[in-house]
């Protein structure tokens, strides 16, 4: 009777708590409500069919439920529906493309037809096929739940935390589930008939994979996040196969847009609050076709959490920032490097570039969040990194035909010899002290506007720009001397104008270099000299930027060949994105070190509840024989398993004497209700079962500590035969 009650609350916990996990990727609380109501209605209709009928009418049943509910939500959710037509149309491609549409749409998911429909029939389905296992295989029953777990894990991948209190209600719901289907009843005799024995034996094995494979599914789900944030890996993201690429349109070029922001510098762009002043990307430019620097154009649909980018940097300082745009054109995302998390727009996320973009646009008033990881690099390891091989970074070093030979020659003689970070290092220092910033220079970074800037005289106009030419410059030399580079458009940290608030202008948008460097990824070269006069912009204006410079000049000064650090110094502090405060390998131990004492407490009661059941349940006879499956249970747990072949009597003379009860007695009670020989009383009854209590506890304390206390914690008997 308890298990008629319990089971199906667990089934409904079980699939509800799994449809939860995938509901946390959609807008508003209107999908959680619906999957619950799917769990649970798939589970008392199938319920009560399967009660009145067979398995196929409740199947059927419980099929036509869910063409209704199906029906009933997309009537309602109509309005948002991309297809005209009836209602039966539009539940036909909601169904046929929901799987599609709902891995290419961006998050939080809208409700709609098409991106519901998938997830409410898995739902359906698995609260359905729990309930039709239930009956005649309950371990089974855990399966379909276990799936739509797995898979809701699987679809949410990085792009929400971990859902460690839905996953400790599904392991809590699937243990109240095991505990209320252990009958604890002999499955047969001692000495069954060898034809039964076999069907038995077969019939327990199964029963025993079914829950060894319960068991290892419901760890999987629930420890899996926990092992990945205690290693700091990200799930996987499944929508990365599905979300094609959206292509950034080129009308407007951000490199352009410095030169008249040079001359009126009091145009306000962004409001940032946050803890640290540091520098803002806006837009990469890696393509570069002799006239003009285009901007990277692969952008994905992105979640709230972003794609982990390769190589993460070492070290590195959280920084979280809340970006109010104000008279800022474009759709990309200003956000500080490396951007990990964002939230309050919808956003599109280069993996490559490490770039956002909003694909509605940019407007007045837009306020988001981003957490981004701030890079803390050590010029002692840069000094002696490589460059990157392979056909993704090939494209980082080429360069337009005809180059210029005026350029050749002088990017070969400010980079020098040395190793890719000298050469850029040389290549900064040469920019910055030969040329002079002129914030009324023209616009225009190709080959001709180049030339004349770095080999005309100051006399002529030459020999002076703003940041535009400075980085275009450092971009064309450093390819020529073979360095992938890129330009990159961003602002300083602003002005400060409050506790934690800055105003970002338009005098305090510029443009800088990058080179990527083997294990180090995009590393900035700022070639661009100060305004004669200003003052450092507020990221470079603290003791870490000046001891960077210092050790930037250090670097020039070593030797060409310098190995680069041991392994020691590769050693790092954590990173920290917004998904790895610093409270949470702890959250973690504590959920791990709970879930090891939950397991360890529902193992022990089920045996508890096993022992009772066999001991203190059923008839006299029944009662006889369970007493010997626990003598022979706890010999079994005590290293001292019987062999086959040998009889109740031949068992209970070699283990009985000294500080262990006779067993005698008891194994002629056995055998003689196990081949119907005789019968036995209840007063007989009670002596087996005192018996077996007492050459348990007995054999117990023969036993060493540790095993002494592990004894009722050891999870084996629940699958032994019984």
């Amino acid at each position: 009777m308890v298990a008629r009650i319990v089971s199906p609350l667990a089934l409904i916990a079980m699939t509800a708590s799994a449809a939860l996990i995938a509901a946390r990727l959609y807008l508003g609380w209107q999908m959680s409500l619906v999957l619950l109501a799917a769990a649970g209605g798939a589970v008392v209709l199938t319920g009560l069919l399967r009660a009145l009928g067979s398995p196929a009418t409740a199947l059927l049943g419980s099929l036509a439920g869910l063409g209704a509910g199906l029906a009933g939500v997309t009537a309602a959710l109509r309005p948002r529906s991309t297809v005209d037509g009836p209602l039966a149309a539009v539940l036909l491609d909601a169904l046929a493309n929901s799987g599609a549409r709902l891995m290419t749409s961006t998050l939080p998911i809208e409700p709609a037809p098409d991106t519901v429909a998938l997830p409410i029939a898995l739902t359906w389905l698995a609260g359905a096929a729990g309930v039709l296992l239930l009956t005649r295989w309950p371990l089974a029953a855990l399966l379909p739940s276990i799936g739509l777990l797995g898979a809701a894990v699987v679809f949410v991948g990085p792009n929400a935390g971990p859902a460690y209190p839905l996953a400790g209600l599904f392991a809590v719901a699937a243990a109240g589930h095991l505990a209320a289907t252990r009958d604890g009843r002999a499955a047969a005799p001692v000495a069954p008939l060898p034809g039964q024995a076999r069907r038995v034996e077969a019939a327990r094995r199964l029963g025993a994979g079914l829950a060894a494979v319960a068991v290892l599914g419901v760890l999987a789900v629930t420890l899996g996040p926990a092992a990945a944030a205690v290693h700091r890996t990200q799930p996987y993201d499944p929508r990365v196969l599905f979300v094609p690429p959206q292509k950034h349109p080129e009308a407007l070029n951000p490199l352009g847009m410095l030169s008249g922001w040079a001359t009126d510098t009091e145009q306000p762009l962004l409001e940032v609050r946050s803890p640290r002043p540091v520098r803002i990307s806006w837009a990469a430019l890696s393509r570069f076709d002799g006239i003009t620097w285009l901007p990277d154009d692969e952008f994905r649909a992105a979640g709230s959490v972003l794609t982990k980018v390769e190589p993460m940097p070492r070290r590195s300082v959280a920084v979280k920032q809340r970006i109010t745009v104000r008279d800022l054109p474009g759709g990309w995302l200003p956000a500080a490097e490396v951007p990990r998390e964002v939230g309050g727009v919808r956003a599109s996320f280069d993996a490559g570039s490490r770039m956002l973009a909003a694909p509605d646009g940019l407007r007045d008033g837009l306020t988001y969040t981003v957490a981004s990881e701030v890079p803390v690099r050590d010029p002692d390891y840069l000094v002696g990194a490589g460059l990157p091989v392979g056909p993704e970074h090939e494209r980082l070093d080429e360069l337009p035909e005809p180059l210029p030979d005026e350029l050749r020659k002088l990017a070969e003689k400010a980079a020098g010899e040395g190793t890719p970070y000298q050469k850029a290092l040389r290549l900064e220092k040469f920019l910055r002290t030969k040329y002079a910033f002129y914030p009324g220079a023209p616009s225009g970074h190709g080959y001709a506007n180049l030339g004349f800037f770095l080999t005309s005289s100051k006399a002529d106009g030459g020999g002076q720009g703003t940041s535009e030419q400075f980085a275009a410059a450092f971009a064309v030399l450093g390819r020529v001397v073979g360095l992938p580079t890129r330009v990159v458009v961003g602002f300083h940290a602003g002005e400060r104008v409050g506790d934690d608030r800055r105003l970002v202008r338009s005098g305090d948008a510029f443009a800088w270099a990058e080179v990527f460097l083997l294990g180090e990824g995009w590393v900035p070269f700022d070639p661009t000299p100060g305004k004669e006069g200003a003052q450092p912009p507020p990221e470079e204006n603290t003791p870490e930027a000046e001891a960077e410079s210092k050790q930037k000049d250090q670097q020039l000064q070593r030797p060409d060949t310098s190995p680069p650090p041991g392994e020691k110094d590769r050693q790092t502090a954590p990173r920290c994105p917004a998904t790895e405060r610093g409270s949470l390998a702890w959250l973690v131990t504590a959920g791990g070190a709970g879930g090891v004492l939950l397991l360890a407490g529902v193992v022990a009661g089920l045996r508890h509840r096993r022992s009772r059941s066999r001991l203190t349940r059923g008839s006299p006879a029944e009662r006889v024989v369970g007493a010997w499956a626990e003598v022979r249970e706890a010999l079994r747990l005590a290293g001292q398993r019987a062999p086959g072949s040998m009889t109740a009597e031949e068992l209970a003379v070699a283990h009985s004497g000294g500080p262990l009860p006779d067993l005698r007695r008891l194994a002629a009670q056995a055998n003689a209700v196990g081949f119907g020989f005789g019968s036995v009383g209840g007063s007989e009854a009670s002596v087996a079962v005192t018996t077996a209590r007492d050459y348990v506890k007995a054999l117990r304390r023969t036993r060493r500590l540790a095993r002494r206390v592990l004894w009722q914690l050891d999870p084996r008997p629940l699958f032994w035969p019984r």
